[in-house]
């Protein structure tokens, strides 16, 4: 089983692998993956590449988009918050909503270790997210994918970016692929 496969499987999914389908995107093109309508006028739009999913809590959450704890406790820093100060976790249930998605943000991406159990429910965050699949992901030369702000996660086997391409992110989310090669002439 590769690491594609193990990772789609974690999602309940395995099903689904044969449907998976590579994403090109052509020389000088500009695509555009959202459910909502593009901001980039004339860019190719895809509007249903990714599928909704309901994580139960914030464990299968960080198990689907998040960073495992045992890598984020090899990174330097650890994802910070919008504010100086945080209130303690006991507290957090009575703050507003941003300090809310603060510590969910750094439970999901961080050390889950590190921080207290969350006093919050999913629900209060966040009712679906959305996963966007494929097999391969080719960028080609001056070419722009665009992932829309609904966006929380990419799971793909290969990414391969050409000169000149890019990928733009316009959320928090994770892009998680068993390799990556940019530059390519």
């Amino acid at each position: 089983m590769t690491d594609f496969e193990a990772r789609i499987g974690r999602l309940g999914l395995a099903h689904d692998l044969p449907k998976i389908k590579d994403l090109v995107i052509a020389d000088n093109e500009t695509v555009y993956v959202s459910h909502s309508e593009p901001t980039i006028a004339g860019a190719r739009w895809l509007k249903d590449a990714g599928r909704m999913m309901k994580p139960k809590d914030f464990d299968q959450l960080k198990e689907w988009i998040g960073v495992p704890d045992a890598t984020a406790a090899k990174v330097p820093h650890a994802p910070t918050f919008r504010r100086r100060r945080v209130p303690a976790p006991h507290l957090v249930a009575h703050h507003d909503h941003a300090t809310k998605v603060d510590y969910a943000r750094a439970y999901v991406f961080g050390d889950s270790t590190k921080i207290a159990r969350l006093p919050i429910e999913l629900s209060e965050i966040l009712q679906h997210i959305v996963i966007h699949f494929a097999r391969d992901i080719v960028v080609g030369h001056n070419a722009t994918l665009v992932y829309g702000p609904d966006n929380h996660s990419v799971q793909a086997r290969h990414i391969k970016i050409h000169t000149g391409g890019q990928i733009r992110v316009n959320s928090y989310m994770s892009i998680n692929c068993t390799s990556l090669a940019a530059k390519l002439a």
